[in-house]
């Protein structure tokens, strides 16, 4: 039943050509060509994507899905923090942002310190900065 070859009643062979050329290249979704291409066929509407259907290109390809190995974070018991210390500067002078996280509950905690001096930053952290 049917035509033996199918096509679009409301679209010119060139049109049709032009929207299957920018399905092929972009592989963008369908809504997403119909709304890039209705600058250039303003007279191609939602049902215009049926074409794609008749190309059996409707459908985004899959890609074969690459196994990565994925290293997990090691355990640790609850009361494990992992500190990390960040200097920045500011038009107000130097700062030092503290971050301590707790795996383990997953909750991290950070506080901002404004820092004149670098003297400073050591007193604050206890030599570990020298």
């Amino acid at each position: 039943m049917g035509p033996k070859q199918p096509s679009s009643t409301s679209l010119t062979d060139l049109e049709e050509t032009a929207a299957i050329t920018f399905r092929h290249t972009t592989w963008l979704g369908l809504d997403a060509c119909l709304f890039a291409l209705q600058r250039f066929i303003p007279h191609l509407t939602r049902y215009g994507p049926r074409l794609y259907t008749r190309r059996g290109i409707s459908q985004i390809p899959r890609q074969p899905q690459k196994t990565t190995y994925k290293p997990s974070f090691k355990y640790y018991s609850i009361g494990y923090l992992h500190i990390d210390i960040c200097e920045d500067r500011t038009g107000e002078g130097e700062s030092c942002l503290f971050m301590a996280a707790d795996r383990t509950l997953k909750s991290a905690h950070a506080r901002l310190y404004q820092i004149g001096r670098r003297e400073q930053a050591a007193e604050l952290l206890g030599d570990t900065l020298q």
